[in-house]
């Protein structure tokens, strides 16, 4: 799931290359190990991913899903983020489009209102 959440093997693919390929696990899980470690630009050599996998993949795995959860937790607090300020500035400019109309219609000049003719008594 770590390597579906980071976009790089979708779950069913990953899911089968594990069972079917699992003498290969250490090589595949150093691999996509870099492939995490370059989108999220965290430094190290390809042989020190492959010697974490190698010693305790468990570890390796537990310590990707880790990362990648909170690369994920973080993208979405960005991005709630971003939505708030968006509203916010659609607001204010909402707010900025109401004081100018307002503006305008206080600045026109008003027009002559016709004078009021008194009433004949009679």
């Amino acid at each position: 799931d770590t390597w579906r959440g980071a976009g790089l093997v979708p779950y069913a693919t990953s899911a089968v290359l594990t069972q079917l390929c699992c003498v290969f696990i250490p090589c595949m899980g150093a691999w996509l190990r870099a492939s995490i470690r370059e989108r999220l630009e965290i430094s190290s050599r390809r042989s020190t991913d492959f010697a974490q996998w190698i010693c305790c993949c468990c570890c390796a795995a537990a310590q990707e899903a880790k990362h990648v959860d909170d690369i994920c937790e973080i993208a979405l607090r960005e991005g709630s983020a971003l939505q708030r300020d968006l509203e916010k500035k659609a607001q204010l400019e909402a707010k900025a489009r109401e004081r100018v109309e307002g503006g305008e219609a206080a600045d026109k000049p008003e027009e002559p209102k016709a004078a009021a003719v008194p009433k004949a008594k009679g």
